[in-house]
């Protein structure tokens, strides 16, 4: 759809579940999680062309897939090894390299803007918090430390803030710096969650329940002028910004 939520368009028409869309940096592909034959599998879509093509197969969960800053590498998280781990792969398929190891859950990963460090979530603390890596799964350390619940981070297009879903009186959407610092809570409404940027770092969609069901809505950066996109009585999240 549109960014003022006119003119919706299908992607997809397999009477399956699909999930998780992620335009890529040049937007012409656009990444995403179908069931359409029976596993979660990760697929990549050629906007222009319509070809998909089937990224990850692997037994279990192929999924939150997040873009490198250059287009050529995909993050993702991936279940076939037993616990639920982040993996990179070149975006023509190719042995995934891992970059998170062990039990913990460890999902929706994306890519600082400069492509050196990737944002995530895991659960390895106990909790789900929000952690930051180098892009080879080197110097992991933790960002959020309030609150037992944090989820779906993004990075800023300019590298100085992080969105993700903190549990704050329900869902919230907040922000918080790559250091750390600067906590901030951008929604009271509701349930929010899966925040997105916009390209310029100007705006940022999320889903919210304030209306009764799951419908996106888009705020200014400072959280200001929080407004409805969707109104079509049923469910509609996980949005994604083109470049």
């Amino acid at each position: 759809m549109d960014y003022d939520g006119a003119n919706p368009s299908p992607l997809t028409g397999n009477q399956s579940i699909n999930l998780s869309p992620r335009w890529s940096p040049d937007g012409r592909l656009i990444a995403y999680t179908s069931y359409r034959n029976g596993n979660p599998d990760l697929f990549v879509l050629n906007f222009d062309s319509g070809r998909r093509d089937v990224l990850s197969s692997q037994q279990g969960l192929n999924a939150t897939p997040g873009w490198s800053p250059d287009g050529q590498w995909l993050a993702l998280a991936m279940s076939a090894t037993g616990g639920t781990n982040l993996f990179l792969m070149p975006k023509s398929g190719g042995a995934p390299k891992a970059l998170t190891t062990g039990p913990a859950i460890s999902v929706s990963p994306s890519f600082s803007p400069n492509g050196r460090q990737i944002v995530f979530n895991s659960d390895r603390g106990g909790t789900p918090q929000i952690y930051i890596m180098d892009v080879d799964g080197s110097n992991l350390r933790r960002v959020t430390f309030q609150g037992n619940y944090n989820a779906s981070p993004r990075w800023s297009p300019r590298g100085e803030k992080i969105v993700f879903m903190c549990r704050a009186g329900g869902n919230q959407i907040c922000l918080i710096g790559p250091d750390g610092s600067g906590l901030q809570q951008l929604t009271t409404v509701g349930n929010n969650e899966e925040p997105t940027w916009s390209s310029d770092g100007r705006h940022i969609a999320f889903t919210s329940t304030r209306a009764g069901q799951r419908d996106v809505f888009v705020m200014h950066a400072d959280g200001s002028e929080q407004r409805r996109l969707t109104n079509n009585g049923r469910d509609n999240y996980l949005a994604d910004w083109s470049p």
